[in-house]
Parts: structure tokens; C-alpha cells; sequence
């Protein structure tokens, strides 16, 4: 019974320390997505060319987990989620400190 209970703990404990992310669609552009392995650019600034924005993803932590306090951190985490989105630029917001907690897909015209 103790192992049971010391093994459900842990198991709560490493889920609760992960970094999750949820998009949410916010542009009305349409864009297929891309592949997987997709490469995209990633902005601090809006860019100078013409951009389309396509959803916000949102980052959340777990318990033993912070928020990325790198872009390219950040650019790991989110990959997957701006190439199914179809998107080839990431707009980031720095939360309070250091911090990357949420960040824009967007499409840039003329890019690939």
C-alpha cells in the first residue's frame, strides 16, 4: 500500500513539472500547417513585412518547472505547435523578469 501511494506521488510529481503549451486561435488568416521539422523565425518586435497573425500559444508550468527564460527554450517547446498552425514567424512576449510565457504564430508574406 505505502509503495502504491509513494508511486502515484511521484508519477504526480514529474507530470506536475512539465512545461505544457495551449494555442488558441485568434487571426482569421488561414494557412496550412507545415511539416513537422518546419523552421520559423522568431521576433522580440512585430517585423518590418507584412504579417499575418494566426493564434497565441500560452505556456504553463508544473510544479517543479519555470517559464523559459531563453528564446531558443522557448523556440523547443512551441515547435511543434507553430508548424502545425502553419506558421513561419513566433512573436514573443516577455512575461515579468526574464520570462517567455506566451507567444504569437504568425504568418510573414514572402517568406517561406
Amino acid at each position: 500500500m505505502i509503495k502504491n501511494i509513494i508511486a502515484f506521488l511521484l508519477i504526480v510529481f514529474l507530470v506536475s513539472g512539465c512545461v505544457t503549451a495551449t494555442f488558441t486561435k485568434t487571426g482569421t488568416y488561414q494557412v496550412e500547417s507545415r511539416e513537422v521539422n518546419c523552421d520559423f523565425n522568431v521576433y522580440t518586435l512585430a517585423p518590418k513585412d507584412i504579417y499575418h497573425e494566426i493564434g497565441l500559444i500560452e505556456l504553463n508550468v508544473g510544479f517543479a518547472e519555470s517559464l523559459p527564460t531563453k528564446i531558443n527554450t522557448l523556440k523547443e517547446k512551441v515547435h511543434e505547435q507553430v508548424c502545425a498552425q502553419g506558421g513561419n514567424g513566433l512573436l514573443v512576449w516577455q512575461a515579468s523578469g526574464p520570462f517567455y510565457g506566451k507567444a504569437t504564430v504568425i504568418y510573414i508574406e514572402n517568406q517561406p
